[in-house]
């Protein structure tokens, strides 16, 4: 895989986020850059602007809150073309169907093997 990929991340633990860019770095080949956001909220605030590339947003969830439904979904309403990947230890069935109607890309366990999660990163940039 080549071209530019420009990758959005909200995780709160700063060794967690930095093993997912260096990962991504050292195993794809993409022109890369990475803009880290503290949360969904302020990453909504910005003004982003489609580039040449891909777009994804790496967005890690502990609990899902009736907000985070709200802003993924204008989130996907304002960036049609937007991937996004959640990463969370805890969903149930209900919020997994709801986020894909919201048309989130993708969704994982926070204890995937890196192995697993670049197959699934590749994956998610297809769709």
């Amino acid at each position: 895989m080549n071209g530019f990929l420009q990758v959005y991340t909200i995780i709160a633990n700063p060794i967690f986020c930095s093993g997912i860019e260096n990962l991504i770095r050292t195993k794809l080949k993409f022109e890369l850059e990475f803009v880290q956001y503290e949360e969904l909220k302020q990453f909504i605030g910005q003004s982003i602007t489609p580039n040449k590339g891909s777009e994804i947003l790496i967005y890690e969830v502990q609990r899902f809150k009736n907000s985070d439904f709200n802003q993924l979904l204008n989130l996907k309403t304002t960036h049609k073309n937007l991937k996004i990947l959640i990463i969370t230890s805890h969903i149930n069935v209900s919020d997994i169907k709801l986020l894909f109607e919201i048309g989130v890309t993708g969704i994982i366990g926070n204890n995937i093997s890196p192995e697993e999660f670049i197959k699934f990163f590749k994956k998610s940039l297809k769709t």
